[in-house]
């Protein structure tokens, strides 16, 4: 986040939207660490404009009328992991509990070859509109967060299964790991409707609706295609973001709205 609303500190400037009166006195300019480094320390002590910027990209750009130029989802800023090289990550961000999170479902691993048996994953073109796959990943991120395990490790469905059972002494099938998975996805959803999460912030900044040139091959993913393909395959209705009495029974929750 840090390294993300500095560099959009670079980019304003740059294009003459924000001044160095704005910045303290500090003039970035797209090559030079300096100013990074000044921007950061005051960031870090919450010293004059490190102050605003230290609340994140979209405060900082909303204080001088560029909000929208801001590159994240839900007040979190985008990492490094960019949709318009692995279009899984455009849906994942749009609909993560919390915001642009990578580690809600690093589809760039999946999209680039890292299967998931278990859990019926595995990607065919990093390019296509694999929503549903996002979604039974998002599932099995949640079973490995809550687990405190690293994504770096590629675990499958059948690992973390036995890994499961080892530690507590169950006999659990995998078949059941899943579902749980599904469970707690569906209870972040549900407490992030109660504090007010909303489907209209469901979307990609304007930033990343540019093409690039390079390996990205000037693709820009769908998202409005993704997001119908999500919410068809989770059941869950499109307009509230919520998922249906049904579902919740299903999945055991039918004591919560």
């Amino acid at each position: 986040s840090g390294g993300n609303v500095i560099a959009f500190a670079y980019y304003l400037f740059k294009e003459g939207k924000i001044t160095t009166d704005d910045l303290d006195g500090i003039a970035p300019e797209w090559g030079e660490v300096d100013s990074a480094i000044a921007l950061a320390e005051k960031i870090a002590k919450r010293e004059g404009i490190g102050d605003l910027m230290a609340e994140g990209a979209r405060e900082f750009g909303e204080k001088f009328g560029y909000a929208h130029l801001a590159v994240q989802v839900n007040g979190l800023e985008f990492p490094q992991h960019d949709p318009r090289g692995f279009s899984g990550l455009a849906v994942s961000y749009a609909t993560s509990p919390r915001g642009a999170c990578h580690m809600s479902a690093d589809m760039y691993n999946v999209q680039m070859g890292q299967p998931n048996e278990a859990f019926d994953i595995e990607s065919e073109d990093r390019f296509a509109n694999e929503a549903d796959i996002v979604a039974k990943h998002q599932n099995f991120r949640a079973l490995t967060n809550s687990a405190v395990i690293c994504n770096f490790y590629p675990l499958n469905g059948e690992e973390l299964t036995n890994f499961m059972n080892y530690v507590t002494g169950w006999n659990i099938p995998v078949e059941d790991i899943v579902v749980t998975g599904e469970r707690i996805f569906t209870m972040m959803r549900l407490l992030n409707l109660k504090l007010g999460y909303d489907t209209i912030n469901e979307k990609l900044p304007e930033m990343i609706s540019k093409p690039l040139e390079g390996p990205t091959e000037g693709h820009v993913p769908n998202i409005e295609e993704q997001l119908t393909t999500w919410y068809e395959f989770r059941g869950w209705d499109r307009k509230s973001g919520r998922p249906p009495a049904e579902k919740l029974k299903a999945l055991g929750l039918d004591g919560l709205k």
